[in-house]
């Protein structure tokens, strides 16, 4: 679509159907029906007002990967107005075009329906660098994807700009300066993209977002490159499957390197460069996350990657489901504003590990756990803590002193015996290969293993043995409390003694105890 069509000698009927991506700064639409039937004058009036006729998208069209989001977009009007509530996750290849997609998807809305439209990233500095200083590859701002004739006001600090019809296109950090996302508080985008959501703090979503969008029922693309079977790719499977049952309110997709190509039809990342990645020492991890979406492999400098590409080989991770005939126990790491981690798990012989769930939460008073866990209806015969659970808090009692004063705790509660980190990662190594993980119940806790990594040294270029600290590392550290008690000979190996005579329904498929003969 050219300006210049504009000003063709065609009849105005015809040409009607090039503006559905134009706007006029001086009240296009209505002049457009005044001069409906006098092609003539319009020409002339057109030839006056030039400079306000703006094509939005400047030259740039959608490759054909991009399409589906438009299209799911397109079930809304212009001004926003049609079905409410449309969200899209987007999981694609790096380099892919993902931002600029999402900016050109919003253009249309944006000179239509006055409101705030915000670009979400990790953090502000994430977003300058991705969109308010970037460049494409000619050159150009990609902030000025957005006509710069729109603009009424360009703020460098708020990285905000208004425009001349009341809308604001924002750049925001999901994380603010104290690690939290109550700097969002008060914000009101109409359409929201959530960049890199993979690598975002996901309460911005379920704390300040997802209440904002309940409420006024506009859309909201979900676009990342996956880290794992995290939070985002757990979001993105429900997407697909409300999208298979025929709910149009959602959409998903992932693209790799073999689904996008250019217009031309050169792929935009071809094979011969990911060879060259790999004869350079691009570990294969990182060519399989970043250039073909898998969400299987583990993080660079991961501790238990390995170990993990074997219990998935031997089909380790599958219904683990409890048995009353094994005691359960649980093995905690304690946060607060850091994430309080829970795994349960019963030994049923001295080489097996069945881990049956998986907790974990943050923000929480630790005593609030102890009915989370007895909701599950599991007999627990006892609960282990990390050393630091004997840290006294400002009433002089430690922290399991306090959370046992707001609540009941009918088993006994025992600290793990404190070690080096090395020590304990030493321990779950040697655990590991014994472990059965629940696919359902514990997935999040197999993620936070398989996430967890070492630290990577800028000065040196490699690897230290100093674990990252992040979202995985607490239920990697919880696991570790229960790799030290297994091996330190803390749990009991085996069935129950006065349960010896008996078998549930998780054994037998049965609907009650029944006794059997042994």
């Amino acid at each position: 679509m050219s300006v210049i069509d504009a000003y063709s000698g065609k009849a105005v009927d015809d040409e009607l159907s090039q503006y559905e991506n134009q706007y006029n700064a001086n009240s296009y639409d209505g002049l457009v029906e005044k001069f409906r039937y006098n092609p003539k004058a319009f020409k002339e009036w057109a030839d006056q007002t030039k400079a306000n006729v703006i094509d939005l998208y400047q030259g740039w069209e959608p490759r054909h990967y991009q399409v589906g989001l438009f299209k799911h977009l397109g079930q809304l009007e212009n001004d926003g107005s049609g079905p409410e509530g449309l969200k899209s996750s987007l999981m694609d290849h790096r380099r892919s075009g993902k931002t600029v997609r999402t900016i050109k998807a919003m253009l249309r809305f944006i000179v239509s329906r006055p409101a705030t439209y915000g670009f979400f990233f990790p953090s502000l500095k994430t977003g300058r660098q991705v969109i308010w200083d970037a460049l494409d590859n000619d050159g150009r701002p990609i902030i000025e994807y957005i006509p710069k004739a729109l603009w009424a006001r360009k703020d460098n600090h708020m990285m905000q700009v208004k425009l001349h019809n009341g809308s604001v296109f924002q750049i925001f950090g999901a994380t603010g300066p104290d690690g939290t996302v109550g700097h969002l508080r008060g914000i009101n985008p109409w359409f929201s993209s959530l960049d890199e959501f993979a690598e975002m703090d996901p309460d911005c979503w379920n704390y300040v977002l997802a209440p904002i969008h309940d409420a006024n029922g506009g859309p909201v693309v979900f676009q990342f490159t996956p880290r794992g079977e995290n939070h985002a790719w757990r979001q993105h499977r429900v997407f697909q499957e409300c999208m298979l049952a025929g709910d149009s309110r959602y959409y998903a997709a992932i693209h790799t390197i073999e689904d996008t190509f250019r217009h031309d039809g050169r792929r935009v990342i071809t094979e011969d460069a990911i060879e060259e990645r790999r004869r350079l020492g691009t570990p294969e991890e990182v060519i399989q996350q970043e250039y073909y979406c898998s969400v299987k492999s583990g993080a660079v400098g991961s501790y238990y990657g390995e170990q993990f590409r074997r219990i998935e080989d031997e089909g380790r991770i599958c219904r683990v489901p409890y048995s009353s005939r094994y005691p359960v126990y649980t093995f905690w790491d304690i946060g607060y504003n850091d994430y309080t981690s829970i795994w349960v798990a019963q030994f049923p012989d001295a080489n097996t590990v069945n881990l049956i769930h998986f907790i974990q939460d943050h923000n929480k008073p630790l005593w609030t756990y102890f009915p989370e866990l007895y909701k599950l209806g599991i007999p627990f015969k006892k609960h282990f803590v990390p050393w630091d659970g004997k840290q006294t808090e400002s009433n002089g009692l430690t922290k399991i002193q306090n959370a046992e004063a707001q609540t009941t705790v009918h088993e006994p509660i025992e600290y793990a015996t404190r070690r080096l980190k090395q020590s304990g990662i030493e321990a779950a190594w040697a655990v590991l290969p014994n472990c059965y993980f629940d696919d359902e119940n514990c997935h999040e806790g197999i993620n936070a293993l398989k996430q967890y990594k070492r630290k990577f040294e800028a000065t040196t270029k490699n690897f230290s043995n100093n674990p990252v600290h992040d979202e995985y590392s607490h239920g990697a550290d919880a696991f570790r409390t229960l790799a030290c008690v297994v091996e330190d000979g803390e749990v009991q190996i085996g069935p129950n003694s006065e349960l010896d005579m008996f078998v549930d329904e998780t054994d037998m498929g049965m609907t009650s105890f029944t006794e059997i003969e042994l």
